[in-house]
C-alpha cells in the first residue's frame, strides 16, 4: 500500500499528469486499500479503517466485538462462465466420469443426456466443486451449485464498469432468459441420524 501511495503522490504533484496517469494511480491505491483493509480484519476483526474519515463523532476507544464463542461462516459464491466448443466431446468426458465413480453400479452405464449432467458428473468425480478450499482450516457446510444456460455470458468490460456494491447481484443472479439445466444440492448434516431421516424423507417423497 506504501508503494501505491508513493506512485499516487508522485503523479499528483505532476501538474500536466493526463487522465491517463492519474487514474491508473488512484485504482491503485484504491486496490491496495482494500486489501490492506481485508488483511486487518482477518489478523484483528477490526473493521474498515477508513469508512469514517468524515466523522468527528466517531469513538476511537470502542473495540471491536468478540466473537471468539460463534465460529466465523463464510458464503462463498463464484460464478464462471465456460464456452462448450463440442458438446458431444463434453457428454463423452461426463460420461467417463460417470463410469469412474458409479464403477460397480448399473448407473454407470446409464447415458449422460445433456450437458448439465456432464457438468455434475466432472464435479462429482472430483470430489468438491471448490477443491482449492478443500483444507482443514475450513469445514465445509452445506452447499448448492446451478448451471444455466445463458445468452449473456461476462465480458471483461462488465468488470470495468463494474460497482463491486450496486451490481453484484447482476453478475451473480442468473437472467429470466437463462435456462436452468442442473442443480447440485450438497446438505450437510450434524449426525449420521439427520442424514438418515433426510434420504428417508426425500425417497417417500419421490414415491
Amino acid at each position: 500500500m506504501i508503494e501505491a501511495l508513493r506512485r499516487h503522490a508522485a503523479v499528483m504533484i505532476d501538474e500536466d499528469a493526463s487522465a491517463e496517469t492519474v487514474l491508473p494511480a488512484i485504482h491503485d491505491v484504491r486496490a491496495a486499500a482494500v486489501r490492506y483493509v481485508d488483511a486487518v480484519f482477518d489478523a484483528t476483526g477490526w473493521g474498515n479503517v477508513f469508512a469514517d474519515l468524515h466523522d468527528d463523532d466517531l469513538d476511537l476507544t470502542e473495540a471491536p466485538e468478540t466473537t471468539s464463542e460463534t465460529p466465523m461462516t463464510l458464503s462463498v459464491r463464484a460464478r464462471y462462465d465456460y464456452v462448450v466448443p463440442d458438446i458431444e466431446a463434453l457428454l463423452q468426458a461426463g460420461q467417463r466420469a460417470r463410469a469412474q465413480e458409479w464403477a460397480d453400479d448399473p448407473h454407470s452405464a446409464t447415458p449422460v443426456a445433456h450437458a448439465g449432467e456432464a457438468i455434475y458428473e466432472l464435479l462429482h468425480a472430483t470430489g468438491a466443486p471448490l477443491a482449492s478450499l478443500t483444507i482443514p482450516e475450513l469445514e465445509p457446510g452445506s452447499g448448492l451449485v446451478t448451471v444455466h444456460r445463458t445468452t449473456q455470458p461476462l465480458t471483461p468490460e462488465e468488470f470495468e464498469s463494474l460497482d463491486i456494491i450496486d451490481d453484484l447481484k447482476d453478475v451473480l443472479l442468473p437472467d429470466e432468459e437463462d435456462e436452468l439445466l442442473y442443480v447440485l444440492t450438497e446438505p450437510r448434516y450434524e449426525t449420521r441420524e439427520e442424514a438418515e431421516e433426510a434420504a428417508r424423507r426425500h425417497s417417500t417423497h419421490e414415491n
